[in-house]
């Protein structure tokens, strides 16, 4: 096998070949620099406007969680005005004061017999409309009824002399 024989001197480029390569690589670097100046300066400006809409935000926020604050104070205040005006005190002077009313002097409570207790009645069901079984009804219900129910008012409201006992 035969060796190759290399020398030991440095191969010499000529001068023109070398300048050409050094100057293309500082050329690109400059070339790249306003490039990524200008990236830059877009991501600080990007930066800066997210970092102020987020400033403007937390205000708002702080601002609207002050009105809220406010109105919650609001609130309470005309819970306590309408609960003053629903007291009892307030309601009987201003029915005496404005409405000239006076308190009842003799007070007659009704008290009226059931004959069906397990049938609802509009007072038991909480609303003023009439029984539903009396609504589909188209017959008169007897006179019994009416009749015990107009002789028990007539005898509470008649004068205690004339009441049977």
């Amino acid at each position: 096998m035969a060796l190759a024989k290399i020398s030991s001197q440095p191969i010499v480029l000529p001068r023109g070949v070398r300048r050409e390569a050094s100057r293309g690589a500082a050329s690109d670097l400059i070339a790249w620099l306003p490039l990524a100046a200008v990236l830059l300066g877009i991501a600080s400006l990007f930066y800066l406007t997210q970092t102020s809409e987020v400033a403007t935000t937390g205000y708002s926020i702080q601002e609207l969680q002050l009105q809220e604050s406010d109105w919650e104070l609001r609130n309470e205040q005309l819970s306590l005005e309408v609960a003053k005006a629903r007291s009892l005190s307030v309601v009987e002077s201003e029915a005496t004061k404005r409405l000239g009313m006076v308190p009842a002097k003799n007070v007659v409570y009704l008290q009226v017999q059931s004959t069906d207790a397990s049938r609802p009645t509009a007072t038991s069901r909480g609303d003023g409309r009439t029984v539903p079984a009396l609504e589909k009804s188209s017959a008169v219900p007897s006179k019994g009824l009416f009749d015990s129910l107009r002789d028990t008012i007539s005898s509470a409201l008649a004068p205690r002399s004339l009441r049977k006992p």
